[in-house]
């Protein structure tokens, strides 16, 4: 599915409940409810990859170049990160990140195959008012 606030992403829905196909077509309206097995959008574009939720999301094997906005110790911390981005225009995850028995929790505004797509969203986060830096993925 495309949805037109964010054209350049899909996510993949199986339709609930097909009897509302048939409301729709006599009233002329109603709500369609759709189960999506995996959680994640995907960008239309081959070589970019951002999405919403926990985990990589990732279908593919190899490396990707993760934006980082912000690395907490403290999850709330994260979360207010996650919703200045989104006011920002900026979609993000949360990513637990294990390092020397601490964890951490990383906000994640995109994963790219390719690095100089992963600098240009950094340089779109700067001009924002938004440091980060990369971190490399290997799935």
């Amino acid at each position: 599915m495309i949805f037109s606030d964010e054209p350049d992403k899909f996510i993949e829905g199986i339709l609930a409940d097909e009897s509302v196909l048939d409301e729709i077509a006599t009233v002329g309206q109603g709500e369609i409810q759709f189960f999506c097995p995996d959680p994640y959008w995907y960008a239309i574009e081959d070589d970019v990859m951002s999405w919403n939720g926990p985990g990589t999301g990732s279908s593919s094997s190899g490396t990707y170049y993760r934006v980082v906005t912000g690395s907490f110790k403290n999850r709330s911390n994260a979360v207010k990160r996650q919703q200045e981005l989104k006011k920002a225009g900026f979609d993000s995850f949360l990513d637990a990140y294990k390092h020397e028995g601490e964890t951490f929790y990383r906000v994640v505004t995109g994963s790219f195959k390719n690095r100089s797509n992963a600098e240009k969203r950094q340089a779109e986060l700067k001009r924002k008012g938004f440091d980060s830096f990369l971190a490399v993925y290997k799935k």
